[in-house]
């Protein structure tokens, strides 16, 4: 049974449910135990269990330390334990104001595993716990039996580096020895001080006091008389020595500290510019897939594989690494996204929530992680990738809404247009019928007058069938497009069946025709194109003048065909030659209609890969171009 210290409530006592646990988490081999044993006093307790992990400003961790550390952060995570990591001076203080600050009723510690002199000279984290804490428990647990005493194998600096200082100061002897006879021995000290700032800088702290010791000793012995012995005649030379040593820890020190911080800067520049780029792009992606893309390029480059898996309808993933598929359970990414609590899988996967504001927008999988990366950086990225989806989440909804408002602006347009063009053909065909039906004897006994009210009958059934055809054309064309079915045919009999089709809606005008002498097949879709030319001409009749002909042409170039309607109207506004064609539009001197004629005449033409378009008529008015690529028959 694991050992207790510090203050702890009786055994047997439950906690009220309002209990609140905190672990501390370091770089100790132990923590794993630690860390599970309090999860068992918590669900005892019934007690709520967080966990900290302190990051000591200017402190530097070997790789077993940070290796350790990360196994600990990981399994906390694993358990499902909330885990904050705070920065700071000292570990006591930092733990013990977060502590006060949150709430916390225990403290769960591991007892130190500090040299005694440590101890002695600064007391134990427990005993500073205890003291910072107020009223709030402290709880110290031992190593649980059975648990291995951390290794030793690594630690410290390697044998080169030492050797390479004790090299430093044979070099500083070497070189100083010849002044020793010409000048004072104290000005021959400044050598062995750079030789120590030497070290400090490129060779850590103990290689460096390791060259001061070995300094002092080398100048006792060749620098100073009697020379090669230890044997001090002036005891002045003491303080020399003891300044010489002083000043060479001090240097040492100074100079190693600086290193490391300026190591830790070099490493925090990184992972800002890391983050910055990453940022950067998370922003400029405009979609799902882009983010995707963004996501695992720059988790890849951190050492990180990764697999995105969106919440919605439809859960999208995208791996890390093309062609290495992974496994991920579907209950495990429905269990992350239900609870939002990470979870750690057997094979080492970490399932990690992505969460903005309390609104869980999918789940990241990390399948390996750079042990030179913090937590911090890792969990900055989470939260940048859960912004970013909920952005892109946002902006679709909102182009839907969007879309929702035009498509009903445009139903509203199409049924207002619609219902003002079928209104006065009805109107016209039920008055006929009402008077034909009622036998009113003006009507029944003039011929000529039951003949006109036919004629308008049917007149007004035409424009009725027209308008219905329009509409649904225009559903075949917003369905999927015309589908073609191709035919070789003469461009003249196609302008021919054409004029045929209007009938007497073209008495009193002059309709000239210029098409090929030659005999030319061209390979379209007869009806389709027949409705284009229609539709064509019919513009012509509405916008056109009954004293300038309207003129139809046909000619070739190359494989290419191109017919053109010209009418001797007012002509088209050149702002407005492309919105003709846009669906409902009508110039502001429209004769009437439902502005849908064009719109399906270009998605005819451009169902068979050509294009149309407006310009002015040099005598005035307007002419319809359509070029029809590739349809000449060889």
């Amino acid at each position: 049974m694991a050992g207790r210290g510090g203050v702890t409530e009786q055994e047997g006592n439950r906690a009220p449910r309002s209990e609140r646990f905190l672990v501390c988490l370091g770089p100790s081999p132990f923590g794993a135990g630690l860390l599970k044993e309090a999860r068992d006093m918590a669900r005892v307790a019934g007690a709520e269990l967080w966990a900290i992990t302190v990051d000591v400003e200017g402190s530097r961790l070997d790789g077993l330390s940070r290796a350790a550390r990360k196994t600990n952060v990981r399994l906390a995570e694993r358990l499902g334990v909330r885990l904050f990591v705070r920065s700071g001076t000292d570990v006591a203080r930092t733990v013990a104001a977060f502590a006060r600050r949150n709430g916390v009723t225990r403290i769960v510690v591991g007892k130190s595993l500090d040299s005694p002199w440590k101890t002695l000279l600064r007391g134990t984290l427990t005993d500073r716990l205890i003291r910072l804490s107020g009223s709030i428990d402290v709880v110290a647990l031992s190593r649980r039996e059975g648990e291995a005493e951390p290794s030793l194998k690594g630690k410290g600096k390697s044998l080169g580096a030492y050797g390479c200082g004790a090299a430093l100061a044979l070099a500083a002897t070497a070189l100083g020895l010849p002044f020793s006879r010409v000048m004072a021995p104290t000005n021959v000290v400044m050598v062995y001080l750079a030789a120590v700032l030497v070290a400090a800088v490129f060779l850590g702290r103990g290689p460096s006091v390791l060259t001061a010791v070995l300094g002092v000793l080398a100048f006792d012995v060749f620098m100073v008389p009697p020379y090669y012995t230890l044997v001090v005649a002036d005891s002045q030379y003491l303080v020399t020595f003891a300044g010489l040593l002083g000043v060479g820890f001090v240097v040492s020190g100074l100079a190693s500290r600086a290193g490391e911080r300026a190591q830790e800067a070099r490493r925090k520049e990184e992972e800002a510019l890391a983050l910055y780029a990453f940022s950067r792009d998370l922003a400029a992606a405009a979609g799902r897939e882009e983010l995707l893309g963004v996501v695992t390029e720059h988790l890849f480059r951190l050492g990180w594989e990764s697999t995105l898996i969106l919440a919605g309808e439809d859960l999208r993933s995208q791996s890390g690494r093309p062609g290495h598929p992974r496994d991920i359970p579907a209950e495990t990414v429905e269990d992350v996204l239900r609870h939002g609590r990470p979870r750690e899988l057997e094979n080492g996967q970490l399932c990690l929530p992505l969460e903005v504001q309390e609104r869980r927008v999918g789940v990241l999988i990390l399948h390996g992680s750079s042990g030179e990366r913090p937590e911090g950086l890792r969990d900055a990225f989470v939260l940048q990738i859960a912004q970013s989806l909920e952005r892109i989440v946002l902006d679709e909804r909102a182009r839907t809404a969007e879309l929702a408002q035009a498509r009903e602006k445009i139903q509203a347009a199409l049924l207002d247009s619609v219902s003002h063009e079928i209104r006065t053909p009805l109107a016209t065909i039920t008055g006929v019928l009402s008077s034909l039906r009622r036998g009113d004897k003006a009507v029944v006994s003039d011929d000529i007058a039951r003949s006109a009210l036919i004629e308008t009958a049917w007149t007004e059934a035409e424009r009725l069938g027209d308008l219905v055809g329009n509409l649904l054309n225009m559903s075949r064309l917003e369905g999927g497009g015309f589908q073609l079915d191709r035919a070789p045919c003469d461009p003249s009999e196609l302008v021919a069946h054409v004029l045929g089709r209007m009938g007497e809606r073209l008495e009193g005008w002059t309709i000239e025709t210029e098409l090929p002498q030659e005999t030319c097949l061209i390979d379209v879709d007869f009806p389709l194109l027949s409705l284009v030319l229609v539709n064509l001409l019919d513009n012509a009749l509405k916008y056109g003048s009954v004293d300038v002909p309207v003129l139809i042409r046909g000619w070739s170039e190359g494989r290419d065909f191109l017919f053109s309607v010209a009418d001797g109207g007012p002509g088209i506004p050149e702002s407005f030659r492309e919105r003709i064609f846009e669906k409902f539009f009508r110039l502001p001197t429209s004769a009437g209609g439902t502005g849908l004629g064009l719109t399906i005449c270009r998605g005819i033409v451009e169902a068979h890969g050509g294009a149309i378009a407006a310009g002015p008529r040099s005598e005035g008015g307007t002419v319809m171009t359509m070029r029809l690529p590739e349809v000449i028959v060889p």
